[in-house]
Parts: structure tokens; sequence; C-alpha cells
């Protein structure tokens, strides 16, 4: 799982564009990233109150992320830093077909419960197990686009397991 997400995150590409439009209330513009063959958009704005914050937390988690070497194939937030501002309105489409439309229309700033961050009663730390991978490869489906297949192919011949 972890190699085939750093392949996704390797074959992203983050484009910015010139359109920029007003989405509740704020003016965005649109980047358009390309991930496995599928291109979505992505409408941001720096006006949003607390944009700010967002990306200094997110900055820190990029950090925290390449520090880990199970986290940083994966690291979402590292990506994040090309996209200069806050997502109010993100097209995702799928693979397959579909697309999945998300709008910000409102947000709001509350204190958090003061408990939030205590250890519960009771809590133990313990060792983690291993975590094995599953059991045999996925059959890919055939009306899977062929970048796709050959993306995740090429993924499955670099960890060393036979993809069908």
């Amino acid at each position: 799982m972890k190699q085939m997400t750093e392949g996704m995150m390797q074959g992203a590409e983050i484009t910015p564009t010139n359109e920029k439009k007003r989405i509740s209330g704020y003016t965005c513009r649109k980047y358009i990233m390309r991930m496995m063959g599928v291109d979505n958009e992505y409408w941001l704005s720096k006006d949003v109150e607390g944009y700010k914050e967002f990306k200094k937390i997110n900055e820190n988690m990029a950090k925290g992320f390449e520090k880990n070497p199970m986290l940083k194939g994966m690291n979402v937030m590292g990506m994040m830093k090309a996209l200069d501002g806050f997502p109010v309105k993100t097209v995702n489409r799928m693979p397959f077909g579909g697309s999945i439309t998300t709008t910000l229309t409102r947000i709001e700033r509350t204190p958090l419960n003061k408990n939030l961050f205590e250890i519960p009663k009771g809590y133990t730390l313990k060792k983690q197990e291993e975590v094995s991978a599953p059991a045999g490869p996925q059959q890919m489906p055939a009306d899977m686009p062929e970048e796709l297949k050959k993306m995740m192919e090429q993924m499955m011949k670099k960890s060393g397991k036979p993809s069908q």
C-alpha cells in the first residue's frame, strides 16, 4: 500500500491557472491536480479566516511526515504546499467515473475543550505488532483506464508482487 501511495504522489502534477471566481464569498484561484490520469479542480483562497494558521499547521504536519519513514511516501501535507490557499471548493473525479464536489459554506472559530488532549483514564501504551500485507493481489477491473492499469502494474512490479 505504501508503494502504491508513493507512486500516486510521485505522479501528481499541480498546475495553477489564471482562472479566478468568487465562491461562497471568497475570491478563489483554480488549480488543477492531475493524479492517476485524472484532473481534479481545487478552488483556493487566501482570504478565508484562519488560512495563515491552516498553512502553518500544514507545514508542521508535512515536516512530521518527512521525518517518519512509514509516512514519508504518503505526505499529502507536503503536496498541499503547492496548493497556495484554503480549499473553498474541490471537484475530485474518480478514475472509474463520477466525482465528488465539496464546497465551503461556513467556517467558524470555536474554543477547544480543555480536556481534548488529556490522556484517557485507563490508557496503557502497548507495543504495536507488525501489520502484514493483504493475502493476495486484487483483480483489476476490466474497465479501469489503461494509464491507471499501467501505473498499478509498475507499482506491483516494484513491490515484487504479481498483478492480475
